[in-house]
Formats: structure tokens, C-alpha cells, sequence
């Protein structure tokens, strides 16, 4: 191999090596940016999520006391409901 073909290998490697390593760079940067917002927003000081948290598993117990209800007087309701479609029904 000719000195002139070794020493373009080599720049091409080398150019190869800084081009790698710039994109290394401006991804690890990317993901410290992404990293610092994601911890800035999780460390934030404002009570509006609490709220919404709080609404949310009201709302979780009133549906699971629904159900617990429904379940425990659903023959009931059931029975209820055939009686009166019977009443409607008969002239």
C-alpha cells in the first residue's frame, strides 16, 4: 500500500472518529436536557395535580360502592323490576 492511500485512511478515520464523537456528544446532550426538564417538572411546587388525584380516587370509591351494592341487592333490584314490567304488562 502507497504512503498517500495509508495516510487518506487514516484522515478518513480520524475524520470518521470526530464525526462519531460529535453526534456522541449532541446526544448525550439531548438526553441531560431531557433528563433536567423531566426533573424540574417532577420537582415542581404546585398543588393542581394533587387536586385532580384526589378527585380521581373519590370517584375510584364511589364507583367500587356502587358495585359492591349492586352485587350485594341485584336480585332484588332484579325482582323489583320484573314485577313492575309484569304489572305494565297485564291489563
Amino acid at each position: 500500500m502507497t504512503p498517500a492511500l495509508r495516510s487518506n485512511g487514516a484522515r478518513t478515520e480520524k475524520a470518521f472518529r470526530n464525526v462519531w464523537g460529535a453526534m456522541w456528544i449532541a446526544g448525550a446532550r439531548v438526553i441531560i436536557t431531557i433528563a433536567d426538564r423531566l426533573v424540574r417538572w417532577l420537582s415542581r411546587d404546585d398543588q393542581r395535580g394533587q387536586a385532580m388525584v384526589e378527585y380521581a380516587l373519590i370517584m375510584v370509591l364511589v364507583v367500587i360502592v356502587v358495585i359492591v351494592i349492586l352485587i350485594i341487592m341485584g336480585n332484588t333490584v332484579k325482582n323489583m323490576f320484573c314485577n313492575v314490567t309484569g304489572a305494565l304488562g297485564s291489563p
